[in-house]
């Protein structure tokens, strides 16, 4: 008899990082998409708040990108409901946007983002290194 798993066990077993990215301009999320896989992670996307939210229930990754500019439901929302629910709270937020207002930044650290980075200032390779920092080992 086969046996046959999930691609969500097949990455628990192997190991595989999981990302889930919240960003909802195609472009970068092309972009994001391409150069996590080829670093190694196993991605999803979601182009819509809710439906982000939703699925980091379901899947449960090992870090989220989040965007906080999003239809359907903000960033600052999502990352609230993640923080707030027993399943979730422990997964890192890394917060990818373009608010670059102090009092955006001090709400999304006080509602538990791991980091905060501004897409004016953050290349590729810096993404990447901050993903590589706020993984889970």
């Amino acid at each position: 008899m086969l046996n046959f798993i999930t691609v969500r066990e097949l990455t628990d077993k192997i190991g595989m990082k999981k990302i889930f990215l919240i960003e909802d301009d195609p472009s970068l999320s092309k972009i994001y998409f391409q150069r996590l896989e080829k670093e190694g992670y196993k991605v999803s996307v979601a182009a819509e708040g809710s439906e982000g939210l939703r699925r980091v229930g379901e899947e449960k990754p090992s870090l989220v990108i989040l965007d906080l500019i999003l239809p359907g439901m903000s960033g600052f929302e999502i990352l609230r409901q993640l923080k707030t629910d027993s399943k979730t709270k422990q997964i890192p937020v890394l917060v990818l946007t373009i608010l670059e207002q102090d009092e955006d930044v001090k709400e999304a650290l006080r509602l538990g983002a791991s980091g905060y980075l501004f897409k004016s200032d953050t290349g590729i390779d810096d993404l990447i290194g901050a993903v590589e920092k706020h993984m889970p080992k």
